[in-house]
């Protein structure tokens, strides 16, 4: 085939429930150069059996196993690892994608190759390419562009390695890769309703929000901070200021809501909140 490969990668603990569709919705794809890679961190329930239906009857298919938990995103650079690609398609096993996915965003990857990665939009309709400057002015001055979910991207696999993947930062894992990957080169923003989100009682960020509340702040300086960032420091101060006032108060609303206070501590101090941060 003259389409470059495509991995597209699905990650799985304990989906039985959804997996089958996710799986379903890349085999439907019109885009149809591609590997599946599937890496299942040791699923207890029927998941497996379930991957291997498919894996039996599709070569494209390939099931790996961890051998201990390791957690979503240290999954994710682990099943990145077998993939040999273009490009990388990540898809939550509790996701799916729809028949045009893959080729609209493979179509715009190679429209621009200067991209680090696509993503598609919850709001716009048309497709746009964003240089570093303008990709985090508008994400911190307009209307988020650097806050989706992995199943909204398509990432140039040779910078995904050069990036060294996902970092251990829970449910903002991914943003901190987005910010580090725009941080140093142009990005793509495809149009709305090309994947389907779930939400559901069982994902991570429904059963423990107040990860995004550990770690944002500190990969939001991380970032900001770093000699790659295209703003100023000036701004990069002011939108630092900014966050950590609605990240303080964050943690004030967590407290109210829940009473857990040996939490709200520990995430106070985690984030060396003062406070002057809440006025």
């Amino acid at each position: 085939m003259n389409t470059p490969l495509v991995s597209i990668i699905i990650t799985s603990f304990n989906r039985e429930e959804f997996i089958e569709q996710a799986i379903t919705s890349v085999l439907s794809s019109s885009y149809q150069n591609f590997e599946l890679i599937v890496s299942d961190d040791c699923s207890t329930d029927e998941t497996i059996s379930i991957i291997n239906k498919y894996s039996n009857k599709d070569d494209r298919i390939h099931l790996y196993i961890n051998n201990k938990n390791v957690g979503d995103y240290p999954n994710r650079n682990i099943a990145a690892s077998y993939a040999t690609g273009k490009y990388l398609k990540f898809v939550d096993s509790d996701d799916y994608i729809f028949p045009e996915t893959i080729r609209v965003m493979v179509d715009a990857m190679e429209k621009y190759p200067s991209a680090a990665f696509a993503v598609s939009s919850r709001t716009e309709i048309d497709e746009k390419c964003f240089t570093s400057s303008e990709a985090y002015h508008c994400h911190f001055h307009i209307r988020g562009l650097l806050d989706y979910g992995p199943t909204a991207a398509i990432i140039r696999r040779d910078l995904f390695i050069a990036s060294n993947g996902f970092k251990e930062f829970q449910n903002v894992s991914d943003i901190d890769l987005w910010l580090r990957l725009a941080a140093n080169h142009s990005m793509i923003e495809l149009p709305k309703n090309l994947v389907y989100w779930r939400k559901h009682s069982k994902q991570q960020i429904q059963i423990a929000p107040e990860k995004y509340t550990e770690y944002f702040c500190r990969i939001l300086s991380e970032n900001l901070l770093s000699e790659s960032c295209p703003l100023t420091k000036e701004k990069s101060l002011k939108i630092i200021s900014n966050k950590r006032h609605l990240n303080a108060r964050a943690i004030m609303r967590y407290l109210l809501r829940t009473g857990n206070f040996k939490k709200s501590m520990y995430l106070w101090n985690v984030n060396k909140h003062t406070l002057f941060e809440l006025f």
